[in-house]
């Protein structure tokens, strides 16, 4: 990463947020490589929940219902606590 281009306080921000081996933040992984599970956590926020809650966020001003769905697929046979791998 270019260091010009991102400031130590965002870094630091980053670090606290996405903390190593923390495992009290809740996250649904914990696979014990901590630098994968941060990289998933960061990931997710920002490619799924972040735009999606942007985009809610700025449709709702205009005064419409918004609806939001949550589909989970559960393959007979399959833990659930990995969710829907086929």
């Amino acid at each position: 990463m270019d260091g010009r281009t991102v400031s130590n306080e965002t870094l630091s921000t980053i670090h606290n947020l996405y903390a190593a081996n923390d495992s009290s933040l809740g996250g649904p992984f914990h696979t014990g490589d901590s630098l994968f599970d941060r990289a998933s956590a960061w990931y997710g926020d920002n490619m799924y929940l972040g735009p999606r809650r942007l985009f809610f966020e700025k449709a709702a001003s205009f005064g419409q219902k918004l609806f939001a769905y949550y589909y989970q697929e559960f393959v007979l046979g399959m833990d659930p606590n990995f969710g829907g791998e086929i």
